[in-house]
Parts: structure tokens; C-alpha cells; sequence
């Protein structure tokens, strides 16, 4: 498929993992679309945009993506209940906006669900060191 400018490679032995791929991504690319879009209607409102903007950017601006997956997961899982109650307030304050709030909700039960794990328990309050180490944390109990 070379003469037609196509690069296709093989994503791994299993079949259907190129298909998953594309979802997966999917999940973040229009989720992160989606993120943007509740939270600069709300900072648009409140005339806050630059500020909230340059804030994350300061968070962001420099870390490898890599990183910042490791650092958003390892600080998340730990801190996930505290941070789902600081989710409430926020959608609390869209909705007194009329400004609709499923991505916060959706923020708020994903860190509820988070809690779940028993992470933070687990840790000791202290953050986990890698980002394979949590994923295995959150994987279910083999069957026995």
C-alpha cells in the first residue's frame, strides 16, 4: 500500500487492538474537547479565560505528556475523594450559571468510582511511583 501513501504496521497480535486504539483515544481526544468546552463557556462568563488558561499552562506548559499521565494518575488516585467533593461545588456553580455540568458529573463519579480501589488506603497517603504500578492496583481480582 506504499504507492498509495499509506503506512500500515502491525499494532499487535490480538485481534481488534488496532480498532481499540482509535476508540481509547477517542475517549481522551473528545474528552478533552468536551473539558474545554464546559469549563471556557464558564470561564467566558466570568471573564476569567486567560486566567484558568494560563494557570493550567503553567501546570502543563514543559512536563512531557508522559509524565503528566504518570503525575495526574498517581496524585488522582490518591486524592480522588477530596478532589470528587471539590467537584460538587463546581457543579454546583455551573449549574447556578445555567451552564450544563455532565463533564464535571462525569469527572465527580469517575473519581467516586476511583475510590473504590481503596488507593489511597492502600498507599498510605503516600503517591505510587509509576503509572503501571496504579493500573495494576485497579485491575480486577483474578478469578480463582
Amino acid at each position: 500500500m506504499q504507492p498509495y501513501e499509506m503506512n500500515i504496521r502491525v499494532v499487535g497480535a490480538k485481534p481488534g487492538q488496532a480498532s481499540a486504539i482509535k476508540m481509547f483515544r477517542s475517549i481522551f481526544m473528545k474528552g478533552i474537547l468536551s473539558l474545554f468546552l464546559e469549563m471556557l463557556t464558564a470561564t467566558h462568563r466570568y471573564g476569567v479565560d486567560e486566567m484558568v488558561l494560563g494557570s493550567i499552562a503553567e501546570s502543563l506548559d514543559g512536563v512531557p505528556f508522559l509524565e503528566t499521565a504518570r503525575l495526574q494518575m498517581t496524585k488522582g488516585v490518591v486524592n480522588a475523594e477530596r478532589m470528587a467533593h471539590e467537584m460538587e461545588e463546581v457543579i454546583a456553580t455551573l449549574e447556578g450559571m445555567d451552564l450544563p455540568a455532565g463533564m464535571s458529573r462525569a469527572a465527580m463519579e469517575k473519581l467516586l468510582w476511583c475510590t473504590g480501589f481503596g488507593l489511597r488506603e492502600r498507599y498510605g497517603g503516600e503517591l505510587p511511583k509509576t503509572l503501571a504500578e496504579v493500573l495494576r492496583a485497579m485491575e480486577p481480582p483474578a478469578k480463582g
